[in-house]
């Protein structure tokens, strides 16, 4: 689609307002004595931990992630965790806090997760809030129909909500009951209120990563730009054609002006798996989003179990950046959530067992 004036925009406030700090992403990695690489916290058997979204505060760790509510079920909230640096590793002896759960009715009454957070300068009804969580919703308790909203808070533990309707709403009756609108991805280019929103479309037609510019520095009167594909050239990384491009988290890179993506890296349609068994990370120069015709350069094609240390399953990894989504590209590490492998159609011993892992991408599994 048409992009709008509003990009000029958004690059004049980077270039002015460049109020992110500097990212530090030299987030432990902590492994077993067996070699795999440990949970980041603790995890326990009923519950699941996944999609993180991860970031570094001076000497604090922000942790998002998706959960149930309830051992043994499947209904999911957003919880929040935030760690203090102890030595080399992380203390999250501080209990975590739901951010946001379903409504009692509405659009997001099921199916709520895949929070991402982003720090900046953002006011709703006459209050000013420091994060910003973008998070998927449905209306339906079966995984369709999601929409995106938006939600605010001002110390990571208590969260409002913005409005009765999604900030970004899926039509399933004029689209196809599907999937929707899901995965949402926040970077605060000028860390204030100018932000590039990143999620999956999915309707019966076409699957594929978008996104929209917007000014939410106002979120009573938010300036939104209308929806922009994401160029599939160089995506994906393995020469898998079956795969699909999506369930991404980005971030910035200010020194080379360059978005980077990690994203599910799905198996072929013959392993019926629930969920991608690896995740792929590349990068593209910011003005290139806007060209259909843009490549992605890889910079780390495959981060499988023989890299992550024997989990079946990688997926659902996010980026461990500074608060607004920026990182230093030579330094990249991301959180990524594991799990078992599905046996067959019974074998549902998978939807409890996963956990959250921080991975540095060292220099010899880099291609760029």
């Amino acid at each position: 689609m048409k992009k709008i004036t509003i990009m000029a925009f958004l690059l004049a406030f980077v270039l002015a307002f460049g109020a992110c700090e500097e990212p530090q992403n030299n987030a432990p990695v902590l492994r077993n004595p067996e070699g795999t690489i440990s949970y980041l916290f603790p995890s326990y058997e009923g519950f699941y931990y996944e999609a993180p979204s991860v970031l570094t505060e001076e000497n604090r760790l922000v942790v998002s992630y998706t959960t149930n509510a309830t051992e043994g079920a499947e209904d999911s909230v957003i919880a929040v965790r935030t760690a203090a640096k102890s030595g080399s590793a992380w203390d999250f002896s501080a209990e975590p806090s739901v951010a946001v759960a379903p409504s009692a009715d509405g659009w997001d009454k099921y199916n709520v997760g895949n929070g991402d957070i982003v720090a900046g300068s953002f006011t709703y009804r006459g209050t000013d809030y420091a994060y910003l969580m973008a998070y998927e919703a449905s209306p339906a308790a079966a995984e369709k129909r999601f929409s995106v909203g938006l939600a605010l808070s001002s110390d990571l533990k208590n969260w409002e909500k913005v409005g009765n309707a999604p900030f970004l709403s899926y039509d399933y009756e004029t689209y196809g009951d599907t999937a929707g609108i899901c995965y949402p991805s926040l970077v605060n280019l000028n860390g204030k209120g100018n932000i590039l929103l990143f999620y999956t479309y999915a309707s019966s037609t076409v699957t594929e990563t978008r996104f929209v510019e917007a000014n939410l520095s106002d979120l009573d009167h938010p300036a939104v730009s209308g929806s922009i594909s994401v160029a599939h050239e160089g995506l994906p990384l393995d020469g898998n054609e079956w795969a699909v491009v999506t369930n991404a988290d980005f971030a910035y890179d200010a020194e080379t002006d360059e978005i980077f993506i990690v994203k599910d890296g799905f198996p072929y349609a013959a392993q019926n798996a629930q969920k991608a068994t690896k995740v792929e990370i590349a990068k593209i120069a910011l003005e290139s989003l806007y060209a259909q015709t843009a490549r992605w350069t890889p910079v780390c094609s495959i981060v499988d179990e023989f890299v992550a240390g024997g989990y079946s399953r990688i997926y659902s990894a996010a980026f461990v950046s500074d608060a607004c989504a920026w990182i230093a590209g030579e330094e990249v590490s991301i959180a990524f959530t594991s799990g078992v492998a599905q046996k067959n159609a019974e074998d549902k011993t998978w939807i409890h067992s996963p956990g959250i892992h921080l991975l540095s991408i060292e220099a010899a599994l880099r291609e760029d």
